[in-house]
């Protein structure tokens, strides 16, 4: 598969994992969907969902988010479809354009998941800034193609819609304000550093480099990139690279975050490059200088191509870095010098030179005290702007203000024959305005050209206030629609510094001086990924083939890390750089699997293989969710976090596979979801990751880890947490919620605190779903307080998805409740309960079902002082879970052969596993009449590497001398893991027990300790903030 790029912490679906498990009715769709520009594809996608839960849409917020979301989703799919088309590229042109798109998928995904995420907080202004640098990014993907006359083949299979459903949330999200007022603290707004907002006060910004480039060897590094590519990927503080005079010919690429190129001035320190349009690239990628990292400050530079006038596109610097600046830099080049991709930006005291179009893009940018010149052009005529706005609820353009617009030295000779325009309109909504300028007389008296005819003539947006100079009358301007000559104050303020680009918010932390109101009164905006550069590269065949003989699995390792077009090459030095490119790696794959997932829909023949299907999709959605976790690093986890969660993405996708063959539709639609080798790359992280170590030392404070709060860790240590409840729910009508779900669903879905929901006594017939994190249930005790449901595999559900309570939202206490399945012994796989939660506590509850009571699907759990009843594999799962003084009750069963459990580990490095300390098994009162008729083990291996020990237990008579069972044949019997430790009671005699391979009775307290609550699942670290009392040890 070629190229191979990195979808970043941003792209995660993390933020929405629950918004399509449920439809929508069709009435709410209709209603909502017709007050959008594009309501065909809003209604389609939102009406064509299989679920058959419904929920309404009672709110226009509600609305902008299932929009977003479903952007969101129609994005990833997109890039997982381009990166599918690669093969299809017939020559290098399809391959230079298809691989901008690859790119600006991610880039758009990026924004997409930047407005999602509640940890952004983002402003409404911040929201349309990115969702219009979403939208400019597909324009670009598809424009490449036309630049390099290959448009008739890749292209035409890449359309989904996606173009429409963001002009959609542009269209949602709009409530015509530009601005908001920002906060602020000693005149700059309070998340300003005062480090930064110095940096450019000082009389030598190069003296506090962090690093020096010097081509004659005097720096640290000879090249620009060198130095770009060794500076910190996830900087959140200033980064500034001193570049000393000299010319650097180079192509660049910044991605990283808040990186500040400081040169020894224009003319001195100089970038040169010479790629264009007519050189075989696409204008994107022509840049001598690109830029997409946030933050971005260069100073004392001059950027130049030297591709001359004669090739077409070519770009000096292209900016996409929301919230940049640029201070004292040149811009040298023809046709498309500066392009202003997108987001916020601003040039201060600059001179940029060009032909054609020579501002461009489809930024909010404001130019300030900047000398414009217009060199000679080929065919004798000059636009200085190409404005790029394509939705009319972007909120872009293009402000210029107290600049100086002039020839060129070439161009004065000949500027009699030479007709030169403020500008043209790229895009229908093209907006630029030109305000207090000096206009030298080169300037045509029409002031502004066509682009096309008529096109955009009464939709676009330009304008003059109050310039000056030889060519600055308006007496003769153009008569179009959409051109202004502003006479009132108001209107030209919309378009400075403050308004514009909201400089009032984030300029002053730069210290670049600005002029925020041309002395009109305004108001202001509120301003407020990690390695996009990773998949950037190719990597050497004698690095790849070295580390990934390293793996378990060197075969896909192999294919996908060479198999990239790119010819940049980076070399892999550590293990740490592999481990991290392995997990960039499967990220990219699930999110493709995801993708191809979602895109099968269509294929389903019937409602067996579309229950499967949906979990399917969930499921991988959650695989994505603990990657990006582990990515992202801002989680800082840990070792055996990194293990933890990688041991459940596993566990997902064979869930996946799972539901299909549990309802025996195995052989159409899952074929085509082959997890692509994600299996094979999540087994060798696994490998990587572990160091034979499974535990680590938490740090403390107090007797708990740092990140415990005070509130949470005293909850359950109260005589009456249920005082303490946010909600109640009663069956009585006596609380605010007559069901669980509904408190559910009014919980806030991204709380860093303890969200309490009491359910009094009484019995909750219904299935409920916990997403969020931090979520407690109190109950009024076992027996009490009941939620009851009857799904099963033999009723047309998939394990996975009989659940009566199924939780994924971490961090979740239960307490004082009864789980129940009632579908009965003869109805297969039917749980109570489903666990995929981590750090997740179960303390004095109840799990009463037959077969397959309770799934501890995936994650670090602990159940104390717990009743699990149940007949055949009725404890199984694949998580890292600690029993601790709990009752397992043995029910009768129709078969003469009941197993306790059934532990699901695949792969020999997984950290999961289950551990019973002090605990009682005994039979169910429907089952002691009839016991001596009965075999009870205490399990059987679900997988390869099943492994389950129980220790200081308590077995009654009904187990079976040989304690364990095969599942089928001699299958895992040498590579589980089963233990005994010091067991008492009439079935705990080993003497009699099973020979095999893997089968131990434990003599060693040593290695009885791996499974105790300390070691085992870390419990010291995260169960005293719980309340509920544990056994550290043995």
């Amino acid at each position: 598969m070629a190229a191979m790029r990195l979808l970043f912490n941003f792209l995660i679906v993390p933020f929405f994992l629950s918004t399509f498990v449920y439809a929508y009715s069709s009435n709410d769709v209709k209603h909502w969907c017709s007050q959008t520009p594009n309501p065909q594809p809003c209604e389609y996608f939102l009406t064509n969902n299989p679920n058959h839960q419904t929920k309404p849409i009672n709110q226009k917020t509600d609305f902008l988010k299932i929009s977003l979301q479903l952007a969101q989703e129609r994005a990833l799919i997109g890039h997982a479809n381009t990166l599918s088309l690669g093969t299809k590229c017939r020559n290098q042109l399809e391959r230079v354009a298809w691989n901008d798109c690859v790119d600006l998928y991610q880039q758009t995904i990026q924004k997409l998941n930047k407005t999602l995420d509640p940890n952004t907080k983002c402003s409404q202004v911040d929201a349309q800034t990115w969702l219009s640098t979403a939208l400019t990014n597909l324009e670009t993907c598809k424009a490449g193609f036309y630049e390099l006359g290959v448009q008739d083949y890749v292209l035409p299979l890449m359309s989904n819609n996606v173009t429409k459903l963001l002009s959609n949330t542009l269209a949602l999200n709009n409530n015509g304000e530009s601005h908001q007022q920002p906060s602020y603290k000693d005149g700059f707004p309070t998340w300003v550093k005062p480090g930064d907002r110095k940096l450019l006060q000082a009389s030598s910004p190069a003296s506090q480099a962090n690093v020096v480039v010097a081509k004659d060897g005097s720096g640290k590094y000879t090249t620009v990139m060198a130095a770009i590519n060794a500076a910190p990927k996830s900087n959140s503080g200033r980064y500034v690279i001193y570049v000393k005079g000299g010319i650097y010919n180079e192509q660049v690429e910044i991605k990283a975050n808040n990186i500040m190129l400081v040169g020894d001035g224009i003319g001195k320190t100089i970038i040169t490059g010479s790629q264009s349009v007519g050189g075989g690239t696409t204008t994107f990628r022509s840049a001598t200088v690109a830029v997409t990292g946030d933050g971005f400050i260069g100073q004392g530079m001059t950027f130049r191509n030297t591709a001359g006038a004669g090739n077409h596109q070519a770009v000096v610097l292209r900016s996409g870095s929301d919230l940049s600046v640029f201070y004292q830099c040149s811009f040298e080049g023809y046709q498309d010098t500066l392009y202003v991709y997108s987001d916020r930006q601003f040039y201060k005291q600059c001179d940029i030179y060009g032909t054609v179009d020579f501002i461009f893009g489809n930024a909010a940018v404001v130019f300030q005290n900047c000398n414009l010149y217009a060199r000679n052009p080929p065919n004798k005529i000059n636009t200085i702007t190409a404005q790029g706005r394509t939705d009319p609820n972007q909120n872009t353009g293009i402000s210029i203000h107290n600049c100086v617009v002039t020839a060129a030295s070439d161009l004065k000779a000949v500027q009699s024959s030479v007709k030169t325009y403020l500008g043209r309109p790229w895009q229908q909504y093209s907006r630029t305005v030109f305000m207090k300028s000096s206009l030298d007389s080169l300037i045509d008296p029409a002031g502004w050209l066509e682009w096309n005819g008529n096109f955009a003539l009464t939709t676009l947006y330009y304008g003059e206030y109050m310039n000056t100079g030889l060519g600055s009358s308006t007496a003769n301007r153009v008569k179009w629609g959409g051109y202004h000559v502003i006479t009132n104050a108001a209107e030209a303020s919309k378009f400075s510094v403050a308004n514009f680009i909201a400089g009032n918010s984030w300029l002053p932390s730069t210290r670049v001086p600005f002029t925020a109101e041309m002395g009109l009164l305004f108001s202001n905006f509120l301003i407020v990924l990690f390695f996009l550069s990773t998949f950037a590269y190719g990597y050497s065949s004698n690095d790849v083939k070295h580390w990934c003989s390293q793996t378990p699995n060197p075969q896909p390792c192999e294919y996908f890390l060479s198999n990239n077009p790119n010819h940049f090459h980076k070399p892999i030095k550590h293990k740490g750089d592999f481990l991290k490119l392995l997990l960039q790696l499967a990220q990219e794959r699930a999110l493709i699997g995801h993708a191809n997932t979602l895109s099968l829909h269509s294929k389903c023949h019937n409602q067996l293989e579309r229950v499967a299907w949906n979990d399917c999709v969930k499921l991988y959605q959650l695989t994505i969710h603990k990657l990006n976790k582990i990515l992202d690093p801002n989680t800082k986890c840990s070792k055996v976090d990194a293990q933890t969660w990688l041991s459940t993405a596993l566990t997902n996708l064979e869930t996946c596979k799972a539901g299909f063959y549990e309802l025996g539709v195995q052989d159409s639609l899952l074929p085509l979801m082959s997890h692509n080798n994600l299996t094979k790359l999540l087994s060798n992280l696994l490998a990587l990751n572990n160091k034979g170590e499974s535990h680590q030392e938490p740090s403390y404070k107090d007797g708990f880890p740092t990140w415990v709060k005070q509130g949470d860790k005293k909850l359950l240590q109260a005589s009456s947490p249920a005082s303490q409840a946010n909600v109640v729910v009663a069956k009585d009508g006596s609380g605010k919620y007559t069901t669980v779900m509904a408190a559910i669903n009014a919980a806030p879905n991204y709380n860093s605190g303890r969200y309490v929901i009491y359910v009094k006594a009484g019995i909750y017939n219904e299935q409920v779903e916990i997403e969020a994190n931090n979520i407690m249930l109190i109950g009024d005790g076992i027996g009490k307080t009941i939620i009851t449901g009857s799904q099963s595999v033999g009723g047309g559900s998939t394990t996975f998805n009989s659940s009566t309570v199924g939780i994924m939202g971490e961090g979740c206490i239960a307490q004082g409740i009864t789980f129940r399945n009632t579908a009965g012994a003869a109805n297969q796989q039917a749980v109570a309960l489903r666990s995929g939660s981590d750090l997740s506590v179960f303390y004095r509850c109840s799990f009463e079902g037959y077969q397959d009571t309770l799934l501890t699907l995936s994650d670090r759990q602990f159940y104390r002082e717990c009743d699990i009843y149940g007949t055949v594999d009725f404890i199984f799962g694949n998580a890292i879970v600690v029993f601790q003084n709990c009752n397992i009750f043995v029910r009768k069963y129709p078969e003469t052969t009941n197993t306790i459990t059934a532990q699901g580990r695949i792969d020999a490095k997984q950290n999961t596993g289950f551990s019973f300390v002090n605990c009682v098994v005994t039979v169910a009162p429907d089952l002691k009449a009839v016991q001596s008729s009965m075999k009870a083990y205490l399990g059987r291996p679900w997988q390869k590497y099943s492994r389950t020990v129980f220790m200081k237990s308590y077995f009654d008579s009904l187990i079976v001398p040989a304690g364990w069972l095969e599942w089928n044949g001699d299958f895992a019997l040498s590579t589980l893991y089963y233990g005994e430790y010091m067991n008492t009671g009439p079935g705990s005699s080993t003497t009699n027990r099973v020979k095999w391979g893997g089968y131990h009775v434990i003599t060693n307290a040593a290695e009885a300790s791996n499974f105790t609550v300390s070691n085992f699942i870390a419990g010291n670290s995260w169960l005293p903030s719980t309340g509920v009392p544990f056994t550290a040890g043995l």
